[in-house]
């Protein structure tokens, strides 16, 4: 059986444009509510990331773009940049300020407290 390896050329240059505008997006939209992006990845039709805001980490990804929605970028917590399997997934939508909606996510969220 041949395995078939992958290398960024072989990448549509318009994934590659579609790629770094998503990155910007998503590094302007953090700074917007005081975070930053600290990783983001692009991958083989896909990317993913990690930022924080108020010391709380977030994944993000958006699926092979070949096969899902450009609509939608799956955001959930994480407890550190190598948190894969993280909180309850949460879509944002690329029809609503990116910014707005995290700003929402992080509103609903529950802090317990134990008396």
């Amino acid at each position: 059986m041949k395995t078939t390896t992958y290398k960024g050329s072989d990448l549509s240059k318009d994934f590659k444009s579609y790629a770094r505008k998503s990155r910007n997006i998503m590094k302007n939209n953090f700074e917007l509510l005081g975070g930053t992006v600290t990783d983001f990845h692009i991958g083989f039709y896909y990317w993913s990331g990690f930022g924080v805001i108020n010391g709380q980490y977030y994944y993000f990804s958006v699926s092979d773009v070949r096969h899902f929605s450009l609509k939608q970028i799956l955001f959930r917590t994480a407890k550190h940049n190598k948190d894969f399997t993280g909180g309850m997934n949460q879509y944002l939508t690329t029809d609503m300020p990116i910014a707005y909606q995290i700003q929402n996510i992080i509103s609903k969220r529950v802090n317990f407290v134990t008396l």
